[in-house]
């Protein structure tokens, strides 16, 4: 099942490929949600200005995954949702992929969340 259209922008941008434009967003509260599961962190918790690891790793993870899935959001309107600037939108997706590469926990967690969000998620576990 294909959930992406493809845009051939050759013709356009003579050095341009291909670009994979979404079908359609994923609401915020879904992915709070699987961000809460998977770290069994309350949402409102996440949401908070608490600082420890394991929050603020929640916390980047929904600001990286609502970024992902609604393309269509600026760093300021996502700032919002969390009550940061943009400049910390920006940390926080760079500190999601920083983490993805070299923390194996962390990229399970991410792997997990994905799974939820995309339908593929085992749902036997």
């Amino acid at each position: 099942m294909r959930t992406c259209k493809r845009i051939k922008l050759s013709a356009v941008v003579p050095q341009a490929t291909t670009v994979v434009i979404p079908k359609r967003n994923k609401p915020v509260e879904e992915i709070y949600r699987a961000v809460a599961l998977v770290t069994a962190i309350e949402e409102s918790v996440f949401r908070s200005k608490l600082r420890t690891r394991e929050v603020a790793e929640a916390r980047h993870m929904s600001i990286y995954f609502i970024m992902k899935y609604n393309p269509d959001f600026t760093l300021v309107h996502t700032g919002r949702l969390f009550g940061i600037d943009h400049s910390t939108v920006i940390w926080s997706r760079s500190n999601v992929e920083n983490l993805f590469k070299s923390d194996r926990d962390y990229r399970e967690k991410y792997l997990a969340i994905e799974a939820l969000l995309t339908g593929k998620a085992d749902h036997d576990a």
